[in-house]
């Protein structure tokens, strides 16, 4: 819907409906990259996120500061975005030059803001790969190598459901249910070692600075939802 140039779309990451309000093409584009595999999981109100696009240099990755009752990402005054914590509204300010930056800017502003508002209202983030049975999940937990991801892989390879690889959000009202991001499986390099069928794929840089292999989820058994978590599992590297 179009209004005094303004273009309002409900995208749903998580599966939770978020409001976009842009006059930027380049921004509807990205939210469509990032968010369009989402189903629509809450029939709840849509947050909202106000997206302007203006001059200025190409930013560097903005620094996270939470005072005074609100929330902000910011690397200089032409790049940055914030909301009031407890609100249902954020905005968000780039230079043209950041938006056509097109896998930092998507990473390091419009999903990391637009994934922290979330977690703020409806979710509580966790650290943890998931997998599940029958509707249940097991969270993988552990510190940066410990192996999560590739005991993820291995146990989807062998019957289980993928539900996520790094990150976990848990639904807020005590439901219990937690949703996860099956869309996309990252492995380091040495996971070639363990499994024969990825010996040609290339590591390649990820937007948080690490080299990875990504594995299609495709093929896999595969869920962006569990109803309850039933176990954990701590893993040392």
């Amino acid at each position: 819907m179009r209004a005094s140039g303004i273009c309002r779309e409900i995208w749903y990451p998580l599966g939770y409906p978020l409001q976009i309000e842009t006059e930027s093409p380049a921004v509807l584009a990205t939210c469509r990259d990032a968010w369009g595999h989402w189903p629509r999981l809450f029939d709840v109100e849509p947050l909202r996120l106000r997206v302007w696009v203006g001059g200025g240099a190409a930013a560097v990755r903005p620094q996270f500061f939470v005072e005074r009752g609100a929330a902000a990402y910011v690397a200089d005054k032409d790049n940055c975005g914030g909301f009031r914590t407890g609100g249902r509204l954020a905005w968000l300010r780039v230079s043209e030059q950041t938006a056509k930056k097109y896998v930092e800017f998507r990473y390091h502003f419009l999903e990391a803001l637009a994934l922290t508002l979330l977690d703020t209202v409806a979710f509580t983030p966790i650290h943890a790969a998931c997998i599940s049975r029958a509707n249940c999940a097991v969270l993988l937990c552990g510190d940066s190598g410990a192996g999560k991801s590739s005991l993820a892989y291995l146990a989807a390879t062998r019957g289980w459901t993928f539900v996520s690889d790094d990150a976990v959000h848990v639904r807020q009202g005590g439901t219990g249910g937690l949703v996860g991001n099956p869309f996309k499986l990252h492995l380091r390099a040495e996971a070639k070692s363990l499994f024969p069928e990825l010996a040609c794929m290339v590591p390649r840089s990820v937007p948080n600075g690490k080299r990875a292999i990504e594995i299609a989820t495709a093929p896999l058994s595969t869920n962006v939802q569990c109803g309850r978590v039933a176990a954990c599992v701590f893993l040392r590297g």
